[in-house]
């Protein structure tokens, strides 16, 4: 039929993704947050980094930002994939449309 529009259903583009059966954060902008004791802090799909010292760091998200507290922390890695914190970790939180 001609002039019907075609519905965006989970049956088409969705469905197709979730048959690969790949990890969520491989298809889109969902950020991983893998905390290694108190000790380390990895967060994959940061985009930024907002505010910075040894007792908080705030990271820029594609949605939002997480916040890392504690002491003696510092940013060991930053590349476009990958943000490694490492310090004594008290808390994480997150902010926005996450």
């Amino acid at each position: 039929m001609r002039g019907k529009k075609k519905e965006n259903t989970e049956s088409g583009w969705t469905a197709f993704v979730r048959s690969l059966h790949l990890p969520e954060q491989a298809l889109c902008d969902t950020t991983q947050v893998t905390l290694l004791g108190q000790r380390q802090v990895t967060v994959e799909n940061a985009v930024g980094i907002d505010a910075y010292d040894t007792t908080r760091i705030r990271l820029r998200l594609a949605n939002g930002s997480v916040v890392i507290e504690g002491e003696s922390l510092c940013i060991d890695v930053f590349s476009e994939q990958t943000a490694l914190v490492r310090g004594h970790v008290t808390s994480i939180s997150f902010a926005g449309d996450m």
